[in-house]
């Protein structure tokens, strides 16, 4: 009977270690004058931060956002001046460090790098989640029945557990695969975050996210283009960017 607890106990331990999906994470920002990178143009103090560290990035958005195919630029904007400034999104670039430039992912292709990474991360988490439960039910009631029909109450729960586990993960796999709520929630908060379409009004401090491909390892410059609102001047501001071996 203690080998038959001991099964279903490890199978409700797996169920709780194995529910994982999307989950919103609200990020803090930093203010302007704390990044050395920063610049100032037409009265807007610009900084920004390239979020490149898997680890890093996984914690602070709560997902794998570098393993979904993005690389998230951070951008900070005190605009202490008097016009709001725009940016001009086809001329936002990322610069590598083999001095390639790259342009935003556009929102959709972004929506479906996470949309799909997350969705495979929900089939593995809720499969395994549904996976452990049915496989703690298998474990009680195949040492249930060992009792009665005077099996080995060990080898009957083995069965019951491996047999239920077949079934709750195909079952949880499949429920997690089309879960709408989720990918919902991920389009959202990735619109929110996304600073692409917002401009930088006057006496504001306005923050968010480039988001660039994943395919972009090592940046080292972002380079923005920005046009006043009501004189239609537009500036050129390039932000360095650190290196790894510079945050050593």
């Amino acid at each position: 009977m203690k080998k038959l607890v001991s099964l279903a106990m490890i199978a409700l331990l797996l169920a709780v270690w194995g529910c994982t999906g999307y989950e919103y994470k609200p990020l803090p920002f930093k203010s302007v004058e704390s990044y050395p990178n920063r610049v100032t143009v037409a009265g807007a103090v610009i900084a920004a931060k390239a979020w490149t560290d898997e680890a890093e990035a996984w914690q602070a958005f709560g997902f794998n956002i570098r393993g979904a195919g993005l690389t998230p630029v951070q951008v900070v904007v005190d605009n202490k001046g008097d016009q709001a400034l725009q940016v001009i999104t086809e001329q936002t670039l990322l610069m590598d460090d083999q001095d390639n430039l790259w342009n935003l992912l556009p929102a959709k292709a972004a929506y479906d790098r996470i949309e799909k990474d997350v969705r495979v991360e929900r089939m593995g988490g809720e499969g395994g989640r549904q996976a452990a439960l049915a496989g703690a039910a298998g474990a009680i009631l195949g040492g249930a029945f060992a009792i009665i029909t005077g099996q080995n109450i060990a080898e009957a729960a083995g069965k019951g557990a491996v047999a239920g586990a077949a079934i709750g993960a195909v079952k949880g796999g499949a429920e997690g695969y089309g879960d709408r709520s989720s990918q919902s929630q991920i389009r959202e908060d990735l619109r929110n975050r996304s600073i692409q379409d917002k401009a930088f009004k006057p006496k504001d401090i306005t923050h968010g996210f480039f988001f660039f491909p994943g395919e972009v390892k090592h940046p080292t410059v972002l380079r923005l283009k920005l046009r006043e609102e009501q004189t239609k001047q537009e500036h050129l501001v390039e932000l360095r960017l650190e290196s790894p071996a510079e945050k050593q």
